[in-house]
């Protein structure tokens, strides 16, 4: 564990060489999973609760764990993709969030509000035209759970019409009295963007490499 720390203390300071990056520490353990403060600490708090060795989690423990409404296709994939991810992202997910997902097998539904208790993240997914596709826009959602800070209890998400002033609308038809939050909205949004797109392709990279292992 003091190993595993002191490996990430140096890798988040940019002292490692690229040889001692790519041998020393779990392989799953890259600069792109730690690249905001969130994600440090969740390393670092998981490595203090986690002794060696470290497995991996298999995808029928995490079906029944995760939290999914709607499509189970999209239920059975997430699954079989987070059980590939590193486990400390995975336990963080299956704790924290709450996964709606259509377009596989089913293009929409209507019941009940799920019932989201405690997990304060909630992620949206549809089925893309692919399957690679797919899991990258599940990738992508995950890296945004992991990286970022978890919302306010009592935060809840802005309605679409919200969300497109924020991000989508030209500045010059906001509001003069909002511009300035709105310009900080974006630039927060695209930082977020980047650190999850950087990881994204990083674990894309590790997929790849894990199957053709098992080749």
């Amino acid at each position: 564990m003091r190993l595993a720390l002191s490996y990430l203390d140096q890798l988040t300071a940019g002292r490692l060489t690229f040889r001692e990056r790519m041998s020393g520490g779990p392989r799953w353990l890259r600069s792109s999973l730690c690249a905001t403060e969130s994600a440090r600490t969740r390393l670092r708090e998981w490595f203090e609760h986690h002794p060696q060795p470290w497995a991996m989690q298999n995808s029928g423990e995490v079906l029944i764990a995760l939290h999914f409404v709607g499509d189970i296709p999209l239920h059975q994939l997430l699954a079989k993709t987070l059980a590939l991810l590193p486990p400390p992202v995975t336990d963080h997910v299956l704790k924290s969030t709450t996964f709606a997902g259509v377009g596989s097998r089913i293009m929409g539904f209507t019941g009940a509000r799920p019932a989201l208790g405690d997990r304060p993240f909630f992620v949206a997914l549809s089925a893309a035209d692919t399957l690679t596709r797919t899991i990258e826009l599940m990738l992508h959602e995950v890296s945004h759970v992991w990286l970022m800070p978890a919302p306010e209890p009592d935060q809840v998400a802005g309605e679409a019409f919200y969300a497109e002033t924020l991000y989508g609308t030209p500045l010059k038809e906001v509001p003069p009295n909002a511009v300035d939050n709105v310009v900080a909205a974006r630039k927060t949004m695209r930082e977020h963007e980047r650190t999850a797109k950087n990881l994204t392709r990083d674990w894309c990279a590790q997929i790849s490499a894990q199957n053709g292992d098992k080749k």
